[in-house]
């Protein structure tokens, strides 16, 4: 029998390393994609892409920016698509504030190369408390480090000419997890309750990061999905586990 597909879409400038736990852990059930979203300049592109490679029915996952290309997904092809999980993403549009910053980062790595925009941009998208864990930051820096000044400038200029995707929410029907960090400064909590209430059904929204309130530790702000969390996040272990064959799913909850 044919395995059933999981798409996992990367965020910005990031490719399957960020989805690394998910992977092991889906990847005795699933056939497991990681589309490569580097060399397009729109979410668009990025979407045409990941539709052009995907079996006829696929469930998909999409973190940060592999969020704003899943909703893009979802508008041409929801019958396709089996259950969805957004994860620290968001569906405004290019706010004012936004350009500037975003082409500085274009220009520094165009002028000091991908190594330089990495140590400008790496502290602020992690949680304070691993911004000295020497495994967590070496592996983002490897990540980030793949990629180069253009690659980076083309997702970008994605971001700053993307559409507004707040009218689609009400036309996704499939079982959805919006989910993201109350931590996460890089996507705001509003943002993503603005998606869960537009999304009829959709599953809870948040958890907390901060480990003294014994819920879940997760190491970094905008990388909801990088290495795996000390406690469980019950919203996305029901969601994993919507996506288990019976027998997985009954042996996941007795081990979660």
């Amino acid at each position: 029998m044919t395995a059933r597909t999981l798409l996992l879409l990367p965020g910005l400038l990031c490719d399957r390393e960020i989805w690394a736990p998910q992977i092991a852990a889906f990847e005795s059930d699933y056939r497991i994609v990681v589309p490569d979203l580097w060399g397009y300049d729109s979410f668009e592109a990025m979407a045409e892409a990941t539709l052009a490679e995907a079996p006829a029915r696929f469930s998909l996952a999409g973190h940060s920016m592999g969020g704003r290309v899943a909703l893009e997904i979802m508008q041409r092809a929801p019958e396709r698509v089996e259950r969805l999980a957004l994860l620290s993403t968001g569906v405004h549009p290019v706010r004012e504030a936004e350009i500037a910053p975003r082409l500085a980062q274009v220009a520094l790595a165009e002028r000091d190369g991908i190594e330089a925009l990495v140590q400008e941009w790496l502290p602020p998208m992690l949680h304070a408390r691993y911004r000295s864990d020497p495994k967590l930051v070496g592996a983002i820096v490897s990540m980030w480090c793949r990629g180069t000044p253009e690659i980076f400038a083309k997702q970008i200029h994605a971001a700053l000419h993307r559409r507004d995707l707040r009218p689609s929410l009400a036309g996704i029907h499939c079982p959805t997890l919006v989910l993201v960090g109350d931590k996460d400064d890089a996507t705001p909590m509003a943002e993503n309750e603005f998606i869960r209430d537009g999304i009829g059904g959709a599953a809870d929204c948040s958890f907390t990061s901060d480990s003294r309130n014994g819920a879940a530790n997760w190491p970094a702000s905008g990388f909801l999905v990088s290495p795996a969390p000390r406690s469980p996040i019950p919203s996305w272990e029901n969601w994993r586990r919507s996506l288990l064959p019976p027998s997985r799913s009954a042996s996941w909850s007795a081990s979660a």
